[in-house]
């Protein structure tokens, strides 16, 4: 009898399930909106924004652009949240973080939006619309939400977004105060991006991160992939990438380069993301004074 009572008290102390589906709702990042744009007609946009705590600096707040923002946005802006609440321990500073994606199509519309005008392809190249679009309709809207520090944006992307990255450093440096180029796909085009002039990117100096991951050249011992190896040779990700940024480093641009060890191009998004926070954030944090 007595073990039945005390039964009966532990399950009374467990925590009970739901109800119903009712008592569930979705997480959110805490200070996050999201809505559409349109770049095109029947093109829509998905753009996120998270905006900190607390008034702005007086010339407003410093933000971050990240392509992708279904791989992007919630790590960053999470990212963001955590660590600006104590930027003089963590070296990153508060700042808005701005989510961009096609709203459908998004695979179809990252290959045409993020790759440079002069492939081979037809369907690809826009990269100077999506440029466009970002200044002229992006970042207006997203102004209008929060006060904004024009001289400290960034722009963030990853894979051909890091592509886009890179050609925006390169063909209009003026955009952003800095750029990150994380796994950038500069294969692309028969890695004509890797020899382009970076005469524009050496009068206007923005910063530039560039980073790769081990396993995108080498095979990764958690996954089997046969064949995998030799695309991953072929396109050369790691070497392209220190390349790069050595041949701006040493046109003057302050760039900078880092390999991270036993991650693949699609896990190594969130450290990627939290290194080039952090360089940025020194960057906007030293332009500041």
């Amino acid at each position: 009898m007595a073990r039945r009572v005390l039964a009966a008290f532990a399950l009374a102390l467990l925590p009970s399930a739901p109800a119903a589906a009712d008592a569930t709702r979705p997480v959110i990042v805490p200070g996050a909106i999201e809505f559409l744009l349109p770049l095109a007609p029947g093109e829509d946009y998905r753009v996120q924004v998270y905006r900190p705590d607390g008034p702005p600096p007086a010339n407003g707040w410093p933000s971050v652009y990240a392509l992708d923002a279904g791989r992007t946005f919630a790590i960053l802006a999470s990212f963001v949240r955590s660590q600006g609440a104590r930027p003089e321990d963590t070296g990153v500073l508060p700042m808005v973080v701005v989510g961009v994606e096609a709203a459908a199509d998004a695979p179809r519309r990252r290959a045409r939006d993020f790759t440079p005008p002069g492939g081979e392809n037809p369907a690809e190249g826009g990269a100077e619309a999506f440029r466009a679009f970002l200044e002229t309709t992006v970042k207006p809207a997203v102004a209008r939400l929060a006060p904004l520090d024009p001289a400290r944006q960034a722009l963030f992307g990853h894979s051909y977004g890091g592509l886009f990255a890179a050609w925006n450093a390169l063909v209009h440096p003026g955009d952003y105060a800095a750029f990150a180029a994380l796994s950038p796909s500069l294969w692309w085009n028969h890695a004509a991006l890797t020899s382009a002039s970076a005469d524009a990117a050496a009068r206007a100096r923005p910063v530039l991160v560039v980073t790769s991951a081990e396993y995108e050249e080498t095979d990764d011992p958690l996954t089997e992939r046969p064949g995998h190896l030799d695309r991953l040779r072929a396109r050369r990700m790691v070497g392209n990438a220190r390349d790069f940024a050595a041949r701006l480093a040493a046109a003057g641009i302050p760039a900078s380069y880092a390999t991270f060890a036993g991650e693949t191009h699609g896990s190594v998004i969130p450290a990627a993301l939290a290194r080039a926070t952090r360089l940025v954030s020194h960057a906007f944090r030293s332009s500041a004074r």
